[in-house]
């Protein structure tokens, strides 16, 4: 960032003889690598539309606006084409976008894109160096090393070739291949109304952009006078060009076709005239061993230096600042308006070795002013003089402005010996009034003010003391209750506000014939310094310790002004009220003013010209004119409200570059062209490089955003506004320049950033989620449905090959016993007359079948009852079989059942089967083994059941193994899906293995 360094001038440049006219009213900058120039040698200058000046180096383009130097050496700035260095000759168009002359071609700088791209103008591959000189008919006007003229519509893009000037071609454009004038970065072509002129060493021409007419206009002088030419510039402002040359200044007065050779000024020699420049106000010469300013009017020089340099490009911008390369050091920067507020310090005014800051300062006359006591300072030279006599004596002199007598009262510590009350008048002239001797009784003489002609009030420390100075006698004043007075401030009808060290300020009011009385106490238990009185409003300023405090008529506190009110220093040194009815204060951090009506404050720091933070208590007065001064350690300040910049600039805010999430934001536009911007939800850290634009006052404002509308926040006039974990919205950034002298926001530039919702905030997201929810609901009602059909289907398929079985069951198990049943009965009704013995035994059978009938289909009944509902769980049922066979049998019994078949044996079949095979086996072993011991077991593993039926009895031979009983288990353990083993070793064992999961 450019830093303000204002200095007396032969302090900033280098070593060697300074005359003035009288203290330079000027200032010099340095604008060099310390303020961010790429590199210190400058070969050409531009000053473009919008106010920045481009500056050209060896290494690259450097662009200032008057906050910051921006440096174009980055690739992300070059499309397609190698980085620029050194450039020779600029211009720009229309639509603002820069031209750069290189020995590759015409680099074109898109401002709207913010890159650079590069052009060929002429058609000789071997020469490509390109030297844009003008900006003319909607076309880049160029030249080369051969004079030959060439064209770029910037429109239509034509590049087309215009004609050769009949001039000696460039050997080199090189600057260490130049003579020590750099004559041909002095002499570079200037545009003046479509004519093009051409300045070489031997010749000028005149080329007619539009018809290709070429004119000798200065060849009879030239041969007249021998002359060589070292440079061309020309003055807009009277229409003048200035030709240095080796006999002098050459002037060309366009306006009446003038020509004037002018080989002095006063006494001066202009003898090998390197360069020269001109605004219409002064007039700046350049030979080797001398620089000179001077009014070109009257012809006054108000600078010049002798020494050894290398000075060139002279040139003035648009706000009259005198611009100049000090080769490979930057640029010098000549200002000859100065800042607002005004500064007289020991660096640019006291420069004896003794001065030790501004005590007091009062108005002498009109044109002078008395600083402390031994310094004059003339408001129109700025000049200080060292005061000689009894003044100068004692510096510890304080004074007091007369506004009866006009003129200044002088008085010192009055317990020093060689103590004095003296008194200045307009010219100058001291008188003594009193001497040690007279004022010692009184102690340290704090304050003087006139009462009248002839009546002085003296503050003092014992307290008030009044000096008829017709009498030229002291009297105390009676009925006192303070002492230490420490100053007098004067109020409307005869009134004074009187401030004591560590005691209240007291109102004081003086009557026809001089004496004092004491009306009241003004901000009691406060120490309060300075009272300014608001006549027309009928108001009170008071300076404190602790604020400004602002009161009514009665005394009565409106406002008070502090820290929390925004003034940037709370201990008043100063107190001022200007012609508009403002107050200024100084303080130990600068100046403050408030306006009297809004009640605005506004602080005034070092960048704003102040001698220094700290100021003096008493220093400080109002000019008849208007001027407020104020004194401190390191000098004075002056100025006259209202505080306005004079400028041909108008400051504006741009935005030079944007980072995301600390990445450089590359927009296919300039960052500065940026309206709106829509950023990823996690693309919610923000940052944007802004700045002021103004090559002359950037500093003097600052740079102010909001957010949606909201409070102002203020930064420097470069500054970086960060945004960190913007939520999800679209925000309005304000960005505003904030002038603190009018106190004014002047907004210019609204850019709308958009945070992006995540994904799964989107609309379409949950749209999109609802249609596949809403799928997915679908799918599983349908698949359940499906799966339910499915069950109900299978539950079917279920239940008819249960029914299937149920029906086989019948017919194998009862058909065949009905059937029996049914040729029984028919055979007992035959036989029941002829031969009732046997149809009774018949009969029996019957029963007996019956009765097996009857079994078999509670059976068949039972393991049809689901589980939970029946009362007899399969163990029971088969304990009560078991029971039921061999009770009433000599055959003992054991039964060993896991439990936990009665819960997962379910299927109805699998149930009527294993009871079937038990109630076959038991069956078998009651008729056929003749056994006395029986175990039936059925014991659970991990994946199968084993059902064991053992006995003792005789087993079976083979034959008997292929009866219906055997049969029957089998097939049952076959619907069972278990393997079935049957031994006959001592006694009989069926062993049967059935899986506990099966279809």
């Amino acid at each position: 960032m450019i830093t303000r360094k204002f200095t007396v001038l032969i302090l900033l440049l280098f070593s060697g003889t300074f005359i003035f006219s009288q203290t330079p009213n000027f200032s010099v900058k340095t604008l060099s690598l310390n303020e961010g120039l790429s590199q210190g040698s400058n070969y050409f200058r531009f000053e473009d539309q919008l106010g920045f000046m481009w500056l050209s180096a060896n290494d690259a383009i450097n662009r200032l606006d008057g906050s910051q130097v921006k440096v174009y050496n980055l690739n992300r700035y070059f499309e397609n084409c190698p980085n620029l260095a050194q450039a020779y000759g600029i211009a720009d168009d229309a639509e603002n976008n820069m031209y750069f002359g290189s020995t590759k071609g015409l680099y074109c700088y898109t401002r709207k894109k913010n890159k650079f791209h590069l052009l060929k103008i002429f058609p000789d591959n071997n020469i490509q160096l390109t030297m844009p000189f003008v900006f003319w008919d909607n076309k880049i006007w160029c030249f080369n090393s051969k004079y030959e003229i060439s064209s770029f519509d910037v429109k239509t893009h034509k590049v087309a070739f215009f004609t050769k000037l009949n001039l000696p071609e460039l050997s080199s454009v090189h600057v260490y291949n130049q003579n020590f004038s750099k004559t041909f970065y002095q002499s570079f072509p200037m545009i003046i109304g479509g004519q093009a002129w051409f300045c070489t060493k031997n010749k000028v021409l005149k080329l007619d952009l539009k018809t290709k007419d070429i004119d000798k206009p200065l060849d009879q002088i030239s041969l007249k006078e021998n002359l060589e030419f070292n440079s061309i510039y020309y003055t807009k402002e009277n229409k003048k060009l200035l030709f240095g040359t080796n006999e002098g200044l050459l002037i060309d007065d366009l306006t009446n076709n003038d020509v004037v050779l002018q080989n002095e000024i006063g006494n001066s020699s202009l003898k090998n005239l390197l360069a020269a420049s001109s605004n219409g106000k002064l007039l700046v010469l350049f030979q080797q061993n001398k620089l000179t300013i001077l009014k070109e009017k009257t012809s006054e020089k108000i600078f010049q230096e002798n020494k050894n340099f290398s000075y060139y490009q002279f040139g003035f911008d648009k706000n009259n600042r005198l611009w100049l390369c000090d080769d490979g050091k930057g640029q010098l920067i000549f200002d000859f308006g100065g800042p607002l507020i005004k500064k007289a310090t020991s660096e640019n005014t006291f420069t004896n070795p003794d001065f030790n800051g501004v005590a007091t300062i009062n108005s002498i006359n009109e044109n002078e002013l008395l600083i402390n006591s031994n310094y004059t300072w003339n408001k129109n030279t700025k000049a200080a003089q060292r005061i000689t006599g009894i003044i100068n004596n004692n510096s510890s002199f304080r004074s007091s402005h007369d506004q009866y007598r006009k003129g200044i009262w002088l008085y010192n510590d009055a317990s020093f010996a060689g103590s004095n009350l003296l008194f200045m008048d307009k010219n100058k002239k001291v008188s003594q009034f009193a001497s040690s001797k007279t004022l010692s009784p009184f102690g340290k003489i704090q304050d003087i003010k006139a009462v009248s002609e002839n009546l002085l009030l003296l503050a003092t420390e014992m307290g008030l003391i009044k000096f008829d100075i017709k009498k030229n006698s002291f009297t105390e004043i009676p009925h006192q209750t303070q002492k230490n007075a420490f100053y007098i401030n004067p109020l409307s009808g005869n009134r004074f506000a009187i401030s004591y060290i560590n005691r209240d300020m007291l109102l004081a009011k003086t009557t026809e014939n001089g004496n004092v009385i004491f009306e009241k106490k003004i901000l009691p238990g406060k120490q309060s310094f300075y009272l300014q009185e608001d006549v027309r409003k009928r108001n009170y300023w008071v300076g404190t310790d602790n604020g400004l405090y602002l009161l009514d008529k009665n005394f009565n506190i409106l406002k008070l002004f502090d820290a929390n009110s925004g003034m940037a220093g709370t201990y008043i040194y100063g107190l001022l009220m200007d012609d508009f009815g403002n107050i200024w204060v100084s303080h130990q951090r600068g100046l403050s003013s408030i306006n009297a009506t809004t009640f605005e404050v506004i602080n005034y720091d070092l960048e704003d010209g102040v001698q220094d933070w700290d100021f003096n208590n008493r220093s400080f007065c109002k000019t008849p004119d208007g001027t407020l001064y104020f004194g401190g350690a390191m000098g004075f300040n002056y100025f006259k409200p209202p505080l306005k910049h004079s400028s041909n600039y108008q400051p504006k805010i741009y935005v030079d570059e944007i980072q995301i999430n600390s990445k450089i934001f590359r927009p296919e536009i300039n960052p500065d062209f940026i309206e709106k911007i829509n950023f990823k939800a996690d693309e919610n850290n923000i940052s944007l490089k802004v700045a002021i634009s103004d090559l002359a006052n950037a500093e003097s404002y600052k740079i102010a955003y909001r957010i949606d509308g909201k409070k102002w926040i203020l930064k420097s006039n470069l500054a970086q506004i960060d945004f960190t974990s913007l939520s999800p919205k679209t925000y309005q950034l304000q960005l505003a320049v904030y002038d603190k002298f009018s106190n004014k926001f002047n907004v210019q530039k609204t850019v709308k950033i958009t945070i992006k919702n995540p994904f799964y905030r989107t609309i379409w997201f949950w749209i999109i989620n609802s249609i596949l929810f809403t799928g997915l609901l679908f799918y599983l009602y349908n698949r359940r449905k499906y799966t339910l059909q499915k069950r109900k289907f299978r539950h079917k398929l279920e239940l008819e090959k249960q029914r299937n079985k149920i029906t086989a069951d019948l017919h194998d198990d009862l058909g065949a016993s009905l059937s029996s049943l049914q040729i029984n009965s028919a055979v007992v009704q035959k036989l029941f007359d002829n031969n009732p013995i046997e149809a009774k035994k018949i009969l029996k059978k019957i029963e007996s079948q019956a009765k097996n009938i009857s079994e078999n289909i509670g059976d068949i009944i039972w393991s049809l009852k689901p589980s939970k509902d029946e009362f007899m769980s399969l163990s029971t049922r088969i304990k009560k079989i078991t029971s039921e066979i061999l009770g009433s049998s000599n055959i003992k019994y054991k039964i060993k059942i896991d439990e936990s078949i009665n819960e997962e044996i379910t299927d109805f079949s699998a149930r009527k089967n294993i009871i079937l095979i038990c109630k076959e086996a038991l069956n078998n072993i009651l008729k056929h083994s003749d056994s006395t011991k029986a175990e039936l077991v059925i014991t659970k593993y991990e994946t199968h059941y084993i059902l064991q039926i053992f006995d003792n009895g005789i087993g079976f031979t083979k034959t008997e193994n292929g009866g219906n009983g055997l049969t029957n288990m089998k097939k049952r353990a076959g619907e069972l899906g278990a393997k079935i083993k049957i031994a006959t070793d001592d006694g009989t064992s069926i062993i049967i293995n059935i899986p506990r999961f099966r279809e």
